[in-house]
């Protein structure tokens, strides 16, 4: 599942996105260190029904790539002992504060 999820994150703009302010200059920006928590419910055949971000670290687009790479997954049949837990999971995206020298 975590392959799956990583594998479907597109960070916004490679690690690094770009808009433009009111005066029509483009900025970049980085991924500001932090957590982005997303829950996610899943059907019985592992397809993702509902999802909802939790907590974000404070840029919102950074916060919808990560829901955006959940959205729609199927993650194939939810094991018996699995279901039993319940079918809501919840996932932590974690940036780490870059060193730059």
């Amino acid at each position: 599942m975590l392959k799956q999820i990583e594998g479907s994150f597109a960070p916004p703009g490679g690690g690094n996105y770009a808009y433009r302010d009111m005066a029509g200059t483009v900025i970049r920006e980085g991924i500001l260190p932090g957590q982005v928590k997303v829950l996610f419910m899943l059907s019985e055949s592992g397809q993702v029904l509902d999802t909802r971000l939790v907590s974000s670290q404070g840029q919102d687009v950074v916060s919808q790539a990560c829901v955006d790479s959940i959205r729609g997954q199927n993650f194939g049949k939810v094991p018996e002992e699995v279901k039993a837990q319940g079918m809501i999971f919840g996932i932590n995206f974690i940036f780490p504060m870059m060193r730059t020298r």
